[in-house]
């Protein structure tokens, strides 16, 4: 069975009121990790430290403040 660690982030009160919300952010991961059968191993929320492997998030602006950023992530 696949595996998979959800990783969720808000920057600002305005995306939470836009449909960012963590909770709006994990729900539609976990209905994805349910149908495509993947085992969820842990959520990271915020600020925390992220997972090393097997990352799923709504969007790539949720990843990382800036594309740059994340690439390098990626690449680690």
């Amino acid at each position: 069975m696949k595996s998979a660690y959800l990783y969720v982030r808000v920057s600002t009160d305005e995306q939470k009121r836009k449909g960012y919300s963590l909770v709006e952010q994990e729900n539609h991961p976990i209905r994805h990790c349910e149908i495509y059968g993947i085992r969820i191993k842990g959520i990271y929320r915020e600020n925390t430290h992220r997972p090393p492997e097997n990352i799923l998030f709504i969007k790539w602006d949720r990843f990382g403040r800036n594309i740059e950023y994340a690439y390098q992530m990626i690449e680690c």
